[in-house]
Protein backbone atom coordinates (compact mmCIF):
# COMPACT_ATOMS: atom_id res chain seq x y z
CA UNK A 1 0.00 0.00 0.00
CA UNK A 2 1.19 3.34 -0.69
CA UNK A 3 1.26 5.63 2.36
CA UNK A 4 -0.12 9.23 2.05
CA UNK A 5 3.37 10.66 1.02
CA UNK A 6 4.07 8.73 -1.61
CA UNK A 7 0.69 9.33 -3.08
CA UNK A 8 1.41 13.13 -2.79
CA UNK A 9 5.07 12.75 -4.42
CA UNK A 10 3.55 10.89 -7.51
CA UNK A 11 0.46 13.22 -7.55
CA UNK A 12 3.70 15.93 -7.79
CA UNK A 13 5.92 14.50 -10.42
CA UNK A 14 3.11 13.70 -12.39
CA UNK A 15 2.45 17.53 -12.27
CA UNK A 16 5.61 18.19 -13.05
CA UNK A 17 5.52 16.25 -15.87
CA UNK A 18 2.72 17.77 -17.38
CA UNK A 19 3.93 21.01 -16.83
CA UNK A 20 7.21 20.55 -18.68
CA UNK A 21 5.23 19.16 -21.72
CA UNK A 22 2.70 21.99 -21.49
CA UNK A 23 5.92 24.28 -21.60
CA UNK A 24 7.53 21.83 -24.36
CA UNK A 25 4.54 22.50 -26.49
CA UNK A 26 4.03 26.66 -26.28
CA UNK A 27 5.79 28.60 -28.53
CA UNK A 28 8.61 30.95 -26.84
CA UNK A 29 7.96 34.44 -27.50
CA UNK A 30 10.47 35.24 -30.29
CA UNK A 31 12.31 38.50 -29.78
CA UNK A 32 11.76 41.32 -31.94
CA UNK A 33 14.11 42.14 -34.33
CA UNK A 34 15.03 45.22 -36.28
CA UNK A 35 14.62 44.04 -39.61
CA UNK A 36 14.23 40.42 -41.53
CA UNK A 37 16.69 40.94 -43.82
CA UNK A 38 19.49 38.60 -43.78
CA UNK A 39 23.32 40.30 -43.88
CA UNK A 40 24.14 37.54 -47.03
CA UNK A 41 21.83 39.90 -48.92
CA UNK A 42 23.69 43.17 -48.62
CA UNK A 43 25.57 44.45 -51.66
CA UNK A 44 26.16 48.14 -50.26
CA UNK A 45 26.31 49.95 -46.80
CA UNK A 46 26.75 54.00 -46.73
CA UNK A 47 27.28 55.48 -43.54
CA UNK A 48 26.24 59.07 -43.08
CA UNK A 49 27.32 61.29 -40.37
CA UNK A 50 26.85 64.73 -40.99
CA UNK A 51 28.81 65.39 -43.74
CA UNK A 52 30.95 62.30 -43.47
CA UNK A 53 30.13 59.46 -45.67
CA UNK A 54 31.43 56.31 -46.13
CA UNK A 55 30.20 54.11 -48.80
CA UNK A 56 31.05 49.93 -49.11
CA UNK A 57 30.33 47.54 -51.91
CA UNK A 58 30.58 43.81 -51.96
CA UNK A 59 32.27 42.54 -54.65
CA UNK A 60 33.13 38.12 -54.88
CA UNK A 61 31.89 37.84 -51.23
CA UNK A 62 34.72 40.80 -50.33
CA UNK A 63 33.87 44.38 -48.78
CA UNK A 64 35.73 46.93 -50.19
CA UNK A 65 35.39 50.77 -50.07
CA UNK A 66 33.44 51.68 -53.29
CA UNK A 67 35.88 54.65 -54.00
CA UNK A 68 38.76 52.22 -53.80
CA UNK A 69 38.72 48.85 -53.77
CA UNK A 70 42.23 48.65 -53.26
CA UNK A 71 42.37 49.66 -50.08
CA UNK A 72 42.08 46.50 -47.54
CA UNK A 73 39.13 46.27 -45.05
CA UNK A 74 38.63 45.06 -42.05
CA UNK A 75 35.67 42.25 -43.09
CA UNK A 76 35.19 41.14 -39.40
CA UNK A 77 33.92 45.15 -38.43
CA UNK A 78 31.50 44.77 -41.62
CA UNK A 79 30.21 41.63 -40.33
CA UNK A 80 29.90 43.43 -36.69
CA UNK A 81 27.74 46.07 -38.17
CA UNK A 82 25.81 43.65 -40.62
CA UNK A 83 24.24 42.58 -36.88
CA UNK A 84 22.89 45.64 -36.84
CA UNK A 85 20.35 44.43 -39.09
CA UNK A 86 18.98 41.59 -36.99
CA UNK A 87 19.75 43.41 -33.66
CA UNK A 88 16.75 43.10 -30.68
CA UNK A 89 14.51 45.47 -30.81
CA UNK A 90 13.44 46.02 -27.04
CA UNK A 91 9.97 48.70 -27.90
CA UNK A 92 8.35 50.10 -30.57
CA UNK A 93 6.60 53.33 -30.78
CA UNK A 94 4.43 54.64 -32.85
CA UNK A 95 6.05 56.66 -36.25
CA UNK A 96 4.23 60.14 -35.63
CA UNK A 97 5.40 63.41 -35.66
CA UNK A 98 5.53 64.07 -31.71
CA UNK A 99 7.92 60.90 -31.48
CA UNK A 100 9.95 61.73 -34.31
CA UNK A 101 10.39 65.08 -32.62
CA UNK A 102 11.01 63.82 -29.00
CA UNK A 103 13.71 60.70 -30.40
CA UNK A 104 15.14 63.92 -32.87
CA UNK A 105 14.76 61.12 -36.03
CA UNK A 106 13.55 64.50 -37.91
CA UNK A 107 16.22 65.14 -40.22
CA UNK A 108 18.81 63.24 -38.82
CA UNK A 109 22.16 63.20 -40.83
CA UNK A 110 23.10 59.84 -38.91
CA UNK A 111 21.84 56.44 -40.82
CA UNK A 112 23.50 53.80 -41.89
CA UNK A 113 22.01 51.71 -45.14
CA UNK A 114 22.07 48.95 -46.25
CA UNK A 115 21.22 48.28 -49.95
CA UNK A 116 17.74 50.27 -50.17
CA UNK A 117 17.19 49.75 -46.21
CA UNK A 118 18.04 52.66 -44.05
CA UNK A 119 18.47 52.97 -40.30
CA UNK A 120 18.60 56.26 -39.27
CA UNK A 121 19.90 56.96 -35.66
CA UNK A 122 18.04 59.24 -33.04
CA UNK A 123 18.52 60.17 -29.31
CA UNK A 124 19.70 57.53 -26.72
CA UNK A 125 17.08 56.61 -23.94
CA UNK A 126 17.94 58.15 -20.73
CA UNK A 127 17.15 55.87 -18.65
CA UNK A 128 17.81 52.45 -20.50
CA UNK A 129 20.66 54.01 -22.23
CA UNK A 130 19.52 52.53 -25.48
CA UNK A 131 19.21 54.52 -28.92
CA UNK A 132 15.88 54.94 -30.79
CA UNK A 133 16.36 54.42 -34.45
CA UNK A 134 13.72 54.79 -37.57
CA UNK A 135 13.71 51.78 -40.04
CA UNK A 136 10.87 51.71 -43.29
CA UNK A 137 8.86 54.18 -40.90
CA UNK A 138 9.01 51.74 -37.75
CA UNK A 139 10.65 53.40 -34.53
CA UNK A 140 12.53 51.20 -32.23
CA UNK A 141 14.46 50.64 -29.11
CA UNK A 142 18.02 49.01 -29.60
CA UNK A 143 21.41 48.37 -28.18
CA UNK A 144 23.08 51.56 -28.48
CA UNK A 145 26.41 49.17 -29.69
CA UNK A 146 26.03 50.16 -33.21
CA UNK A 147 25.84 54.32 -32.86
CA UNK A 148 29.98 53.95 -32.81
CA UNK A 149 30.10 52.68 -37.06
CA UNK A 150 29.04 56.83 -37.30
CA UNK A 151 31.37 58.16 -35.20
CA UNK A 152 33.96 55.94 -37.17
CA UNK A 153 36.54 57.58 -39.90
CA UNK A 154 37.65 55.14 -42.80
CA UNK A 155 40.77 54.08 -40.90
CA UNK A 156 38.60 52.29 -38.58
CA UNK A 157 37.55 50.07 -41.34
CA UNK A 158 40.84 50.05 -42.84
CA UNK A 159 42.84 46.35 -42.24
CA UNK A 160 45.80 46.87 -40.12
CA UNK A 161 48.64 45.35 -41.68
CA UNK A 162 50.39 42.46 -40.10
Amino acid sequence: LMTSIQKLNSILIGLVGLLIIANLMLDSPEKNVLTSIPADDIKAIEIRSGDKLINFLKLNEQWVFSNDSSVAIDQNKIQTMLKLLNTESFRQFENNTDNFKAFELINSKKHIRFNQTKVTFGTIDPVEQHRYVLTEDNIHLINDYYYQFLLADKNFFTAKSK
